[in-house]
């Protein structure tokens, strides 16, 4: 018996109390786990007593479970069996231990075998089997994780009695551990992962042996369900309910969602997409649902707890009747009152009688002085006789003693107990989630977040939800917790967050709190790369859509399940018409598409090549097929993949360029000169005939060698050095030698690609031995010609300065000054033209006039004839540098020469100052003009220039006329004659056509 205060906090073990149904329903379940595989051992031996072959190998599963793995399991069947607790005695547990035995020496012979690359005969001792080195090393022989799960099954059933510290039991741990090996396999199964259940090139566990392990570790788990870990979940108290309700849906619900889900997947009924997609909607649903049953089944216990706790503060208003001890002591530990439920229980409280009245141990002195010095109530809690009292020290007002109430508080603690268990079941849930979970209150304030959440953002405490996440002052504008508190909505949604450019799928619900509050529970999973992959495929899908090239996919009966635009563009079919029909309708020659196209995808995986297509209105056109076969992740084919281009258009081009290299090369060979293509490194791509004759040798003796395989050292260093410059410079180039007394003119062409680079060099050499002797004798008939002109100009000078002089002698016989200025003007008209022939004598060529030089020389000519004072009359020349011909440069001459005069004599009376200006320039690119003006008396006002009776206004007018200008007078500041006529280039170009 325990008195005193000092152990009022001990805890006192009790034994739990142990649910009895549900110890009997786990037992049941062990029975049933113990005749499955029992049942699978016997039906595997059975298919290979009589060679049934689907009962070795299940329809769906490529790999067969070998005769001592279903022998091993009949063992652990009746191994099973023999240990439940309802046939248990001496007898069945030898039987039982002898089977056990059994199945480990099996498994571990086996892997013996496996370890020292051994064959001991036990592996078709019974059945012979073939070899299949795809599935194992040795025919007959189970995969080594089937070996080493035979030996944790026969350790398991050996020990499932046995106990060890802290009544834990080894029999257990090695049924989850194997428990779990065979999920794995079970799971590569459902998923299609065949890396899973065959880890390796010998290491592959069948489908029903899968099933088989995980029954039978199921059995051992549950043949002894009130002994070891199993008692968590048998006993009767809420945290034992509450795990047997979430066991089954955390084990089976995924389990059997993915199965459902991946079914549908390998039957085509929709993608891998779909599936991700609607799996994560169904596990989110199913643990809110779950979240949501535990949260109202823990409500309702905390409101059971608060109704009692509220029903012992009533009843201990009234003392005498409560149920629950009452008890008063003073300062001196002196008991002054105990109602009638006290007295039962005073000795275990710590009280004792001195035969007068109670007193309390002095252990209690250190609560009651405490309570009464501060005048604070306390509180202790003391086990009485396998229950829990809470006692409350409540100091009276005024008063120098103190109050104890006690009620009992077994219940509560035990809800407390399971309350807490549920609590950290549920966060232990909600902790081993893979997707972020947190919950926030209306007021933005974050009261739990998950590892997922602080792993990725950080520890949230004292923060609120926007500046936790996205570092914002106030909420976010896209925020929808409105739907959530306001309208108490379950949400789902996505968003792309602006902090980190991820995206997540968001799912929003309400939680309604004790007090009646709304709080937000979120769930959401990064689908960045899920996005990024659905972006993917979409463009994906649409450049198939888009792409020019016919796109088709047939099943593997060769019905098409799949068109593109371009296919129902080239073939005229539309999409609808298109599917289920026969892809060999699409081609001509339908008997060779199905005799050899079609074998050969089968069988090749692939076939390329021309075949003749018709189009629905029955146009025939030449097509491109290229077709590959297409194989699921298990690499069974599933599908055909053809591409098919028009390439009659493309024939038709290649036919056209073939006929045109053709002709090409015709023509090539038909011209008498070298012509060759060089590549950028100087090796010959086609030469043509001529080309070869001149090296003696054939075109294809050439094609493929380098300039240094054909030249000798001495032509090799001029070439290269040509060829560099056109490579380096992209200019041609252009050269003239002699070899062995013939004459050749050589050009280098750079030939450019699509990117404007130099990609090779075009050689045209041309053997010019007749055109040099031809050039040579022009020049030499051209020189003579040029020493007889220049005899004809001198000649034709001397014969007009003879004239001249001749005139100039009459002049000395001419006493009529009438006269006399006639013949001066005729002399002057001579020797203008007789200066012309001189300039022609002495120039470089023999057809053109240097007009600046010439028009200065007449002027001082004119001045000297008329005798002028220079210092009297300025002449001011503003010529440009032209060179024209003879034939225009007389008339120029002469028109300056007759107004030039007609200004000296009549320009400046009484001798007079003034200027006299000549100006020759060019003005509308091929138009000259000519202005010859004075700042004299100017021209008479009653005078036209165009009719005088003047000879030299007349002859003026006749040599513009002659050389196709114009002339006009303006009399505004003395005289000023503009002439305009064609650019003496022109007119020399022309004169020299004619």
């Amino acid at each position: 018996m325990t008195s005193g205060v000092a152990d009022t906090k001990a805890v006192h073990p009790v034994s739990p109390i142990i649910s009895a149904s549900a110890a009997d329903l786990f037992r049941s379940v062990s029975v049933i786990a113990s005749v499955f595989v029992f049942g699978t051992g016997v039906l595997v031996i059975f298919g290979w007593v009589f060679n049934v072959e689907i009962l070795k190998i299940l329809y769906f599963s490529p790999i067969q479970m070998k005769a001592n793995a279903a022998i091993a399991f009949v063992l652990t069947g009746l191994s099973l069996w023999f240990v439940q607790t309802k046939r248990a005695s001496s007898r069945t547990r030898l039987i039982s231990r002898s089977c056990a035995s059994v199945i480990a020496l099996i498994g571990l012979l086996t892997l013996f075998e496996y370890l020292f690359n051994l064959d001991i005969g036990i592996d078709q001792a019974l059945f012979v089997d073939m070899p299949d080195t795809a599935i194992t090393s040795n025919a007959g022989r189970m995969a080594p994780f089937t070996a080493v799960d035979f030996v944790l099954i026969g350790i398991a059933l050996f020990l499932i009695d046995v106990e060890v510290r802290w009544r834990l039991r080894p029999s257990q741990f090695i049924a989850i551990v194997m428990g779990l090996i065979a999920l794995i396999s079970l799971m590569g199964y459902i998923y299609g992962i065949a890396s899973i259940y065959k880890l390796s090139l010998y290491n592959a566990m069948a489908l029903h042996t899968a099933v088989a392990f995980l029954m039978a570790s199921i059995g051992i788990l549950t043949a002894r369900p009130d002994k070891g870990i199993m008692i968590f979940l048998v006993r009767d108290s809420i945290g034992s309910v509450m795990a047997r309700r979430l066991l089954i849906a955390t084990l089976l619900t995924p389990l059997l969602i993915d199965i459902i889900l991946v079914s549908g997947q390998m039957a085509g009924l929709y993608g891998v997409n779909h599936t991700l997609a609607i799996d994560d909607i169904l596990l989110m649903f199913i643990l809110m649902g779950i979240v949501l049953h535990t949260s109202i089944y823990l409500n309702k216990i905390d409101d059971q707890r608060k109704q009692a706790e509220e029903e012992i503060k009533n009843i201990a208003r009234f003392p005498n009747d409560n149920p629950f001890p009452v008890i008063r002591i003073d300062r001196e530990l002196n008991v002054t009152y105990i109602n009638n439920a006290s007295k039962l229980m005073l000795a275990n409280l710590g009280f004792h009688y001195d035969g007068d009245s109670f007193i309390a141990d002095a252990k209690w002195h250190d609560l009651i002085t405490g309570a009464l010095d501060s005048r604070q109530v306390k509180s202790v809690e003391i086990p009485v006789d396998g229950r829990v009292f809470h006692f409350t020290i409540a100091p009276i007002q005024d008063m120098d003693y103190v109050n104890l109430y006690g009620y009992d508080i077994t219940q509560r603690k035990s809800a407390e107990k399971a309350l807490n268990f549920e609590k950290n079941k549920l966060q232990n849930i909600l902790n081993s989630m893979q997707d972020g979970i947190y919950i926030v209150n209306h007021e933005h304030k974050i009261e739990y977040a998950n590892p997922v959440v602080i792993g990725e953002f950080g520890h949230y405490k004292d923060l609120k939800c926007f500046a936790y996440f996205h570092g914002l002052n106030s909420a976010c504008p896209w925020c929808r917790n409105e739907e959530v508190f306001q309208e108490k909505k379950t949400i789902r949604w996505e968003l792309t967050m602006p902090t980190t450019g991820k995206t997540y799928d968001i799912i929003d619900t309400p939680l309604t709190n004790q007090d009646g509050s709304i709080s937000k529970m979120e769930i959401f999973r990064d689908i960045t790369a899920r996005k990024l992959m659905e972006n993917d495929l979409r463009l994906f899908s649409q450049a198939i859509e888009e792409t020019i090239d016919n796109v088709h996919i047939a099943d593997m009966a060769g019905k098409i399940i799949y068109a593109n635009k371009a296919a129902a563009k080239m073939t005229g079919y539309s999409f609808v018409e298109s599917v289920g029909m026969d892809v060999v309708n699409l081609l001509k020659d339908r008997d060779f598409a199905k005799n050899v196209i079609i074998p050969a995808i089968y069988f090749k995986g692939a076939w390329e090549g021309e075949i003749l297509c018709e189009k629905k209105d029955g146009t025939p056109y030449l097509g491109w097929l290229a077709a590959t076969l297409f194989n699921n992740t298990d690499g069974k084919p599933i599908a055909m993949i053809g591409t098919l281009r028009d390439i009659t258009e493309k024939k038709a081009i290649e036919e056209a360029c073939r006929a045109a290299e053709q002709n090409m090369s015709a023509l090539m060979n038909a011209i008498t000169e070298s012509v060759a293509l060089m590549s950028s490194d100087g090796v010959f791509i086609t030469v043509n005939d001529t080309f070869s004759r001149r090296f003696s040798k054939e075109s294809s003796e050439i094609v493929g060698k380098s300039l240094k395989d054909i030249l000798n050292p001495t032509l090799l260093e001029s070439r290269n050095r040509h060829f560099n410059e056109v490579i380096s410079t992209g200019k041609s180039v252009h050269f003239e030698d002699t070899r062995d007394e013939f004459n050749f003119s050589t050009n280098f062409y750079p030939v450019f690609n699509n990117n404007n680079e130099v990609s090779g060099v075009a050689m045209y050499a041309d053997d010019v031995t007749l055109r040099k002797k031809y050039e040579n004798d022009l020049l030499s008939s051209i020189k003579e010609k040029e020493v007889l002109m220049r005899e004809v100009h001198h000649r034709v000078k001397n014969n007009l300065q003879i004239v001249a002089g001749l005139v100039g002698l009459q002049l000395n016989y001419v006493e009529d000054e009438k006269y006399r200025a006639m013949f001066v003007e005729t002399r002057d008209r001579i020797k203008s033209i007789a200066l012309v022939h001189d300039k022609l004598y002495r120039s470089k060529g023999l057809a053109d006039v240097d007009l600046k030089i010439y028009i200065s020389e007449l002027a001082k000519e004119l001045f000297s004839s008329f005798g002028i004072d220079k210092d009297a009359i300025e002449l001011t020349l503003d010529v440009e540098n032209v060179v024209i011909g003879v034939d225009i440069a007389v008339p120029c001459g002469l028109i300056i020469n007759e107004l030039f005069t007609n200004i000296l004599k009549y320009a400046f009376p009484d001798k007079t100052m003034g200027v006299v200006t000549i100006s020759i320039a060019a003005t509308d690119g091929d138009k000259f003009e000519m202005v010859i003006s004075d700042n004299g008396v100017g021209f008479p006002e009653d005078v036209n220039f165009r009719k005088t009776k003047s000879l030299g206004l007349h002859i003026v007018n006749l040599l513009v006329k002659q050389i196709g200008g114009t002339i006009e007078l303006d009399n505004t500041q003395g005289s000023r004659f503009t002439i305009k006529f064609d650019h003496p280039q022109n007119q020399t170009d022309t004169s020299k056509g004619a």
